[in-house]
């Protein structure tokens, strides 16, 4: 069971642990390695539950057993779990962790916050302990100190890429593009097949004006993963903003081939139907933008492709219905 699981051979492990468990009912250590590969949380939960009863010292089970019930928000239970874990334990620090995220997970963003600060002082050199404690600085707006914290988690686990990211994502929020940038390239480094990291990238080099590498960065995400069609809008509207009409339309429609039903793409594909002079297409789409998202009435007025469209009584209709 052991050699499939470590091969990732699950079902063939899950064969094999429920074998073992049928000839010895008590084989704790078959109950919670089959925990950690079924996929029914109800069935897993009660696995190492039964457990803990034959064998109530292994407490990296009991933390386990509060994630999955964190998992399916039965957050109480997960903390009185919890609290079972000694303070002399090495589980401790995963303890007061899973417990911050009980309380994060309930929306108490203040609770979770004190829990992640005594398991960082209990586990300074946890880089993941860290990296969590930053993010939930940063959900409070506490933008220096989340930042301190995801710095020396980056130190302690330079190859995480999500430490990298978050980093990108607060010098990005102050405004400091160039260590934002740096930040998302090593993420990127890391894991290139994050495409929320990669769209933030490719936003800030078109931002710094080199639109061309923000292009190629998201063709390159797009052949990993096609059907992305957040990528594909922004795609349309960086070729927009070069002027390359064609481009700008085959991204559009992709993206809404793909799924995408948001204000914005089809705002981008009014612009495109503006800039080639077809008024029907470019009102049948402003139409569905300004129907999604009312703003949009007001942001087209302002939009350079609609100037040729500024004295048109329909166009200026849709506008004033709008408002």
């Amino acid at each position: 069971a052991k050699a499939c699981r470590y091969t990732q051979r699950l079902g063939e492990a899950e064969l094999h642990y429920r074998m073992v468990l049928n000839d010895d009912p008590q084989a704790t250590v078959a109950m919670f390695d089959l925990a950690s590969i079924i996929d029914d949380k109800g069935e897993a939960i009660e696995l190492i539950r039964l457990g803990l009863e034959l064998c109530s010292f292994d407490h990296q089970a009991r933390c386990k057993l509060a994630s999955l019930l964190n998992s399916v928000g039965r957050y109480n239970e997960a903390r009185v779990e919890l609290k079972h874990v000694p303070a002399d334990s090495p589980f401790y620090v995963d303890a007061m962790t899973q417990m911050g995220q009980s309380f994060e997970l309930q929306g108490e963003l203040e609770q979770a916050v004190q829990w992640l600060a005594r398991a960082t002082l209990r586990g300074p050199h946890r880089g993941d302990v860290r990296g969590k404690y930053g993010q939930l600085l940063c959900d409070i707006g506490r933008f220096d100190d989340s930042l301190q914290e995801l710095e020396i988690a980056a130190q302690l686990e330079p190859n995480q890429f999500i430490h990298w990211a978050n980093i990108g994502l607060l010098h990005q929020h102050a405004g400091r593009s160039h260590l934002a940038i740096q930040a998302f390239q090593k993420s990127r480094a890391i894991d290139p097949g994050s495409s929320h990291v990669a769209i933030n990238l490719s936003l800030l080099l078109a931002q710094s004006g080199d639109v061309p590498a923000a292009i190629q960065l998201l063709e390159d995400v797009l052949e990993a993963a096609p059907g992305d069609f957040k990528v594909c809008e922004i795609l349309a509207g960086f070729h927009l903003g070069l002027h390359d009409i064609q481009q700008a339309l085959f991204y559009s429609e992709k993206s809404i081939r793909l799924g995408n039903d948001a204000a914005s793409i089809y705002f981008h594909l009014a612009a495109v139907f503006a800039t080639l002079g077809n008024r029907s297409r470019c009102l049948q789409n402003l139409r569905k933008a300004i129907h999604r998202n009312p703003e949009f009435a007001e942001r087209f007025r302002d939009e350079e492709p609609f100037a040729v469209f500024h004295d048109d009584p329909e166009f200026s209709g849709l506008a004033a219905r709008s408002e």
